[in-house]
């Protein structure tokens, strides 16, 4: 397949059949799978997959548990099926589960790695618009670091709670047709925001991009609370960008992309994206549009 790097590890994996995920090995288990799941996370690869799909989860678990990689676990077939750009009834956006997050004390260890991973990554994913808005392009990576530091903060450990922070954080996840971002209005003053706030009510929704060739798309903003009232919009906003098949295909092709706001109050647009932020966000795109 042109364009792909496969790194190959040929090493047992440490899970054995079930004697990896008995309470009394399972420990036992991860430390003799600690080389692998180095070797794989090496590349910061986008997928994980073994043809023991038993060793794959554990490899999953293992990476994930120790921040070294996010890489999505698939069946040997199930990359062929991407590749291909095949889609089956069960394609869904991504999604973060609970089985795939670190535990507290997991978290504790690789926090300060994972955090310095998360903050280079953002600052690619992040474009300012002006001198007062910026927008931070969320994915699973950025989703996956708020979950877990809400659960470190909230000492949140039993399911329930942490199915509920999911539910609320995972449909801020691109899903390969859109872009989603969290946008934020700062000034360094309180009373010149809240006059600057005043002003700017309904900016959220006069945020667009732009594909080269392509129609203005304007951003669907807060849909999950309204976050404007009669006196000013608020600091802060969360933003969907839905893209049609052929803004996916000339992004994939390498078309440009342009970020707004046309704003009465705030006329701000960037023409051209840093060549590392376009290329984050083309990885937002799924190959094949829907």
């Amino acid at each position: 397949m042109p364009g792909t790097k496969v790194n190959v590890v040929e090493r047992c994996s440490g899970h054995s059949g079930t004697w990896g995920v008995k309470k009394e090995f399972h420990a036992t288990a991860m430390k003799i799978g600690k080389p692998v799941f180095k070797a794989m996370a090496g590349n910061e690869p986008d997928y994980i997959s073994s043809d023991c799909q038993l060793a794959g989860h554990h490899i999953e678990q293992g990476t994930r548990e120790n921040g070294l990689a996010r890489a999505k676990l698939e069946h040997p077939l199930s990359l062929l099926r991407i590749a291909y750009g095949i889609e089956t009834e069960n394609d869904q956006m991504s999604v973060i589960s609970p089985e795939s997050l670190m535990t507290l004390e997991a978290y504790s260890k690789a926090r300060n790695e994972f955090r310095a991973r998360v903050i280079a990554h953002k600052k690619c994913r992040t474009v300012h618009l002006g001198a007062h808005v910026s927008l931070i392009f969320e994915d699973e990576l950025t989703i996956r670091y708020q979950d877990q530091e809400i659960l470190r903060i909230e000492k949140i450990f039993e399911d329930e709670g942490i199915r509920g922070e999911l539910d609320s954080y995972n449909p801020l996840i691109p899903d390969g047709r859109n872009f989603k971002a969290t946008m934020l209005i700062e000034y360094e003053s309180v009373p010149e925001r809240q006059r600057a706030l005043a002003k700017l009510k309904g900016v959220e929704r006069r945020v667009f991009v732009e594909v080269e060739g392509q129609a203005r798309v304007f951003a669907i903003a807060d849909e999950d609370l309204e976050r404007e009232n009669k006196e000013k919009t608020s600091a802060v906003h969360f933003l969907r960008f839905e893209l049609t098949g052929a803004m996916v295909t000339a992004l994939k092709s390498g078309a440009q992309l342009k970020i707004g706001c046309d704003h009465a109050e705030y006329l701000a647009h960037l023409d051209e994206l840093e060549p590392e932020t376009l290329a984050s966000l083309d990885e937002d795109l799924a190959c094949v549009a829907r």
